[in-house]
């Protein structure tokens, strides 16, 4: 073992301690990992390898980091459910707890083929993630040889919608990269009439209410990189939920959205107002059921 190497990741993680980062040994790692390319094993072992050029870069990330930059950003990548997603400062950092978004969507067992739409899909990880942890082909559908890539266009039962350009951009690169049929479309969900289509709506929609956005940024250092469109909303926290919730559905569709627990309530008393009944939930997410009208 080297004993330079190991001051290096000790020194690093001084550095960020000495800015108040509490996962400051965790980001260093991650950091040494990324420049170097090798394993965290690897680098937590010494066994790496830092060119001149890489000495340089590697200064340049940590200066961001110790600035609060979320590490995600900083890296360009952020993992969910196991697979690493390439993020950017136009897309909201995928959180842990969302992943109880996608336990619940698999609970339902949906047939092969349901169609299911991600609103306001960032980085695409939740509808991304919906797809390859179920069965991978539906009847009909054919996966290109050539590729490995399935096909396109718009016999894809998967939509990724959000109302950012430059999201949408990163959503389709995620698409490419793990190789899922989507359709992304930059869209404004709140124009639409109908979500009469889908047998299955994830929405992951920003919900802390603006009143709120100072305490939370002051509560969560490096909360102020990551997109305001994608964390705030009007009013209570709901504005968005309340126009989702009261488009046309067709009886039988679920639809699973994320909030603050003490939103709960008043989600549920909106959703029963609607026709809409709890069939599910697990930590800030709720499935929603769809009643006949």
């Amino acid at each position: 073992m080297s004993g330079s190497k190991v001051s290096l990741l000790d020194q690093l993680t001084k550095d960020l301690i000495s800015v108040g980062i509490s996962t400051a040994r965790i980001d260093a790692t991650a950091l040494l990992a990324h420049v170097t390319q090798s394993s965290k094993a690897n680098v937590i072992a010494g066994n790496f390898e830092l060119s001149t050029k890489q000495h340089t870069l590697l200064g340049k990330l940590v200066a961001r980091r110790k600035t609060q930059e979320p590490l995600a950003y900083v890296l360009g990548q952020k993992e969910f459910y196991g697979r690493s997603f390439f993020v950017t400062k136009h897309t909201l950092i995928p959180r842990p707890e969302s992943e109880a978004v996608i336990s619940l969507a698999l609970q339902l067992n949906l047939p092969l083929g349901s169609n299911v739409i991600d609103i306001g899909t960032g980085c695409g990880a939740l509808g991304i993630t919906y797809r390859l942890e179920i069965p991978k082909q539906r009847p009909g559908d054919k996966p290109d040889r050539a590729t490995n890539v399935e096909p396109t266009g718009s016999r894809a039962w998967l939509h990724l919608n959000d109302i950012s350009d430059q999201a949408i951009a990163v959503a389709k690169q995620n698409a490419r990269s793990h190789k899922v049929c989507a359709q992304c479309l930059e869209q404004d969900f709140t124009k639409l009439k109908s979500l009469e289509h889908y047998d299955l709506v994830l929405a992951n929609l920003p919900y802390v209410p603006a009143d709120k956005q100072r305490k939370f940024e002051s509560d969560t250092p490096g909360l102020i990189y990551e997109p305001e469109l994608a964390l705030y909303a009007a009013e209570d926290g709901l504005s968005l939920y309340r126009q989702l919730l009261g488009k046309k559905y067709k009886a039988g569709c679920y639809v699973i959205i994320e909030a603050l627990i003490e939103q709960h309530d008043s989600l549920l008393d909106l959703a029963k107002s609607h026709s809409f009944e709890l069939h599910s939930s697990d930590n800030l997410a709720l499935c929603l059921k769809k009643l006949a009208s």
